[in-house]
């Protein structure tokens, strides 16, 4: 009989106004594109790449004044940083992060 038990927990590092960037993002994407082939749906396209500036624009600001893990700050790290994270991603030993690792900051930028 097993008598070990597991627990999860689980870490937010993402805060509500980050996922729901993402989340909008992903949405007005999605309607600018079912609406691209269209001249009768022109209107709605141009609203929804208005929504993606506008929100570009607010993660702009968050990650300069928002929680410590939405600020770039937080996840762009320096080219020696980055170089010894992808050589040991390359080796298969990368080191965990809370967050975007050294390479995936440099991805965002």
């Amino acid at each position: 009989m097993n008598t070990e038990t597991t627990s999860s927990s689980s870490t937010l590092v993402w805060d509500l106004p980050v996922r729901l960037f993402h989340w909008l993002l992903v949405a007005c994407f999605a309607g600018a594109w079912l609406t691209s082939d269209s001249e009768h749906w022109r209107l709605a396209h141009v609203w929804f790449g208005y929504g993606m500036a506008g929100l570009v624009g607010l993660r702009l600001v968050w990650g300069l004044v928002g929680t410590q893990h939405a600020r770039f700050a937080s996840f762009v790290r320096g080219p020696r940083t980055v170089a010894h994270y992808v050589g040991a991603l390359v080796q298969g030993r990368p080191s965990a992060h809370t967050g975007h690792n050294p390479a995936g900051g440099w991805a965002i930028v």
